[in-house]
């Protein structure tokens, strides 16, 4: 049976867990490896994975070796765009000559200051 291989490098700007693991990775670029077999058919061409695996590095002077985690795409979709949401910047909002700059915001910390924004706009006291 013929097996295909893609490869490719995902980054993460902060630190990410993959759903069904406690473990924290670190922020970085992981390399990810798709195993694909063809699926007969006289009509079309197809492929039906066979497995994913996303590469940790190791650290080799402290002993650590690079390890190979099974995952399901999903998981890694889910991973990337709650960094994705994690990593968006409330750089400059000005309500009533207050700036706000600072650590990155995570999405619903955005909404909630786009909800106090607007609150105060429509003149209600926010206290």
């Amino acid at each position: 049976m013929i097996i295909r291989i893609t490869k490719k490098t995902v980054k993460f700007t902060r630190p990410f867990t993959l759903n069904g693991t406690e473990e924290m990775l670190p922020a970085g670029a992981y390399l990810v490896e798709t195993n694909e077999e063809p699926i007969e058919s006289d009509s079309f061409l197809a492929n039906r994975l066979v497995s994913m695996q996303l590469f940790v590095p190791g650290v080799p002077r402290e002993g650590v070796r690079t390890r190979m985690l099974k995952i399901d795409p999903s998981q890694l979709d889910s991973a990337l765009e709650r960094d994705r949401m994690n990593t968006l910047q409330l750089i400059n909002i000005d309500a009533n000559h207050r700036t706000l700059t600072g650590p990155m915001k995570s999405g619903s910390e955005v909404a909630d200051l786009q909800a106090v924004e607007q609150g105060e706009n429509e003149g209600m006291a926010v206290r």
